[in-house]
C-alpha cells in the first residue's frame, strides 16, 4: 500500500514539475530545428582555405568545423569516418613519384630491378615526358641522373581514395570509428587489421587503386580519365558494387552541372590541365570537390598536392576555396566551359575532364519495431521488425535487445513483417534498436522501442502509452518505481 501512494505521489510530482519543463525543451528542440537548418540541407560553408600559389590564406590540417558561410554546400559529414566532409589525403607519402626529363631532351636514368624503364637510358625523350615510373609496391626506388626529376605523381589514385573513403564511411555503421575493427561496406578493404577505415590503411588503399588503375608505369594524359574510369568499373565488379554505383566521364563538363551534382551530394573529381602562355601541354592533375559556392562562382577541393599530412586522418582536411571562370580562356582555343583563373600563377588550368560517381541503389527504409513497451520476466516477449526496400531488394535485420545481446537475422523480403522473440532474465529498462541491410550492402537507419520489464505485473501500464510515447522520461520513471 506504501508503495502504491509513494508512486501516486511521485506521478503527481512528475505531471507538475516535469510537463512543463518537457513542453519548453520541445519547443527549444523546434527553434533548435529551424536554427540548423542548414545542416539539413541548406547552404553550408567551410572555414578551411588552403592555396598553394598564396592565392588565398592558408589554414592547413584543422579538424573541420560546422560550416556556416553563406552560399556554400559542402559535401556531407559522417561522424563515424568522414568527420569533416571530404576526406583530404596527400599525395605526397613515401615514394609516390615518377621521374621526368627536365629539358635536355635525354632520358639519363636508369631504372632498378622493381622499378619501371619507360625511355630506355641514352633516347630521345620529350620535355616533361617520363622515364621512369615506380613498380608494384608503388615506391619509387630509382634515383634521378643529370637533369632527370622525381615528381609526385599519384594525384588521381590519391583523389580517388577521398572518394571512396566518403562513400564507404556513407553507406558504413553510423556508430563506426576508425580502429573498431569493423569492415561492414566492401567498398574499402579492411586489409590485415580487418578495418577499413584504420589510417594506416590510405597507403594500402591508394597503393592497390594504383595497381587497379595501372599508372604504377607509364602516365598516358590524354587517356588518364577513362583509364580511372575502368579502374573504378572493375574496382566495383570485384567489390560486388556494380550494382551500387555507376561512373560517368564528362569531357569539358559545364559548371551548373558540376555544381548540381555537388549540391546534391553526389562524388565529383575534376581532372585539371595546365597549359603554358602559348597554350602548349605541360601536364593534368586529379583533385576531389569537397564544396561548392554556385552563385559566388567557387569550388573547394581536396587537392592531394596540399592535403592533410595529419598521418591520414579524415578529421583533418585543408580544403582550398577558387574562383570559377566561365568559358574559355582567352587565345586558348579550347572549348572548355569553366576553368580556375587562379589555380596556378606559372600556368593556365582548365577543367577538362570530370568524373562522377553516382548511387543507382537506394538503402532500405529504417525498420519499425512492434509490441508490448511493458514486458513480462522470465517469458517469451513477441516483438514484430518490418522494413520496405526502394528496389525490392531482399533485407536483413540488426536486433540490438539492450542487454548485450545483438546480431544479424537471415534475409527476408522486403516489406516481410517477422516476429522475433526475447526472454528478459533481469528487471530494468532495455531499449530495443533495429537497422535493415539489403544484398547491396546498403544500410538503413535505427529505429528504437524502449521496453520496461518491471518485477511485478504490471497495473494499467500500456493503457497510458500515448502518454509515455510523448514523455519518455515519465515512462523511465515510472518504471523504476515498478522495477525496484
Amino acid at each position: 500500500m506504501k508503495r502504491k501512494l509513494v508512486g501516486i505521489f511521485v506521478l503527481m510530482l512528475l505531471i507538475v514539475t516535469v510537463f512543463p519543463i518537457m513542453t519548453n525543451t520541445a519547443d527549444n528542440r523546434s527553434n533548435n530545428i529551424v536554427n540548423n537548418h542548414s545542416i539539413l540541407g541548406m547552404p553550408l560553408s567551410s572555414p578551411f582555405d588552403l592555396s598553394l600559389k598564396n592565392n588565398a590564406s592558408i589554414q592547413k590540417d584543422e579538424c573541420k568545423e560546422t560550416p556556416v558561410d553563406k552560399g556554400w554546400y559542402w559535401m556531407s559529414i559522417y561522424p563515424n569516418y568522414a568527420p569533416s566532409g571530404m576526406p583530404d589525403f596527400t599525395q605526397k607519402q613515401g615514394e609516390w613519384k615518377h621521374i621526368f626529363d627536365m629539358g635536355n631532351g635525354v632520358a639519363d636514368t636508369t631504372a632498378v630491378p622493381d622499378d619501371i624503364q619507360i625511355i630506355q637510358p641514352g633516347e630521345k625523350v620529350g620535355e616533361y615526358q617520363l622515364v621512369i615510373g615506380p613498380g608494384p609496391n608503388c615506391c619509387l626506388e630509382s634515383e634521378p641522373e643529370n637533369d632527370d626529376k622525381s615528381k609526385w605523381s599519384f594525384c588521381s589514385v590519391v583523389s580517388l581514395a577521398n572518394c571512396y573513403w566518403w562513400l564507404d564511411s556513407k553507406f558504413s555503421d553510423s556508430e563506426g570509428f576508425p580502429g573498431d575493427g569493423e569492415d561492414e561496406f566492401p567498398l574499402v578493404k579492411g586489409y590485415e587489421s580487418n578495418d577499413d577505415h584504420a589510417p594506416d590503411n590510405v597507403p594500402l588503399l591508394v597503393c592497390d587503386l594504383a595497381n587497379e588503375i595501372n599508372i604504377i608505369g607509364d602516365l598516358d594524359l590524354k587517356e588518364m580519365p577513362n583509364l580511372i574510369k575502368n579502374g573504378i568499373e572493375d574496382w566495383f565488379q570485384k567489390a560486388d558494387l556494380d550494382q551500387v554505383f555507376a561512373i560517368q566521364v564528362e569531357k569539358y563538363p559545364d559548371f551548373n552541372d558540376v555544381a548540381q551534382k555537388i549540391t546534391n551530394d553526389q562524388v565529383v573529381m575534376l581532372c585539371l590541365t595546365f597549359y603554358t602562355s602559348q597554350w602548349t601541354l605541360l601536364n593534368s592533375h586529379a583533385v576531389t570537390c569537397a564544396g561548392v559556392n554556385p552563385d559566388e562562382l567557387k569550388i573547394a577541393i581536396s587537392d592531394p598536392m596540399g592535403g592533410s599530412t595529419k598521418n591520414n586522418d579524415a578529421q583533418y582536411v585543408s580544403h582550398t576555396q577558387y574562383e570559377v571562370a566561365i568559358g574559355s580562356p582567352n587565345g586558348s582555343g579550347l572549348p572548355c566551359k569553366f576553368y580556375l583563373p587562379k589555380y596556378g600563377s606559372l600556368y593556365n588550368t582548365v577543367v577538362e575532364h570530370a568524373l562522377y560517381i553516382s548511387s543507382i541503389n537506394a538503402p532500405p527504409n529504417a525498420p519499425l519495431i512492434g509490441g508490448p513497451r511493458i514486458g513480462k520476466l522470465g517469458i517469451d516477449n513477441e516483438y514484430t521488425f518490418e522494413a520496405m526496400d526502394p528496389d525490392g531488394n531482399d533485407i536483413k535485420y540488426f536486433i540490438d535487445w539492450g542487454d548485450g545481446n545483438t546480431g544479424w537475422t537471415d534475409f527476408y523480403k522486403s516489406g516481410t513483417r517477422i516476429i522475433l522473440k526475447k526472454n528478459w532474465s533481469k528487471t530494468g529498462v532495455y531499449d530495443i534498436k533495429t537497422k535493415a541491410k539489403d544484398t547491396n550492402y546498403l544500410t538503413s537507419g535505427w529505429d528504437k522501442l524502449t521496453v520496461v520489464i518491471p518485477r511485478d505485473k504490471p497495473f494499467n501500464y500500456n493503457q497510458h502509452g500515448w502518454l509515455f510515447e510523448r514523455f519518455p522520461l515519465l515512462e523511465r520513471l515510472m518504471s523504476l518505481i515498478k522495477v525496484i
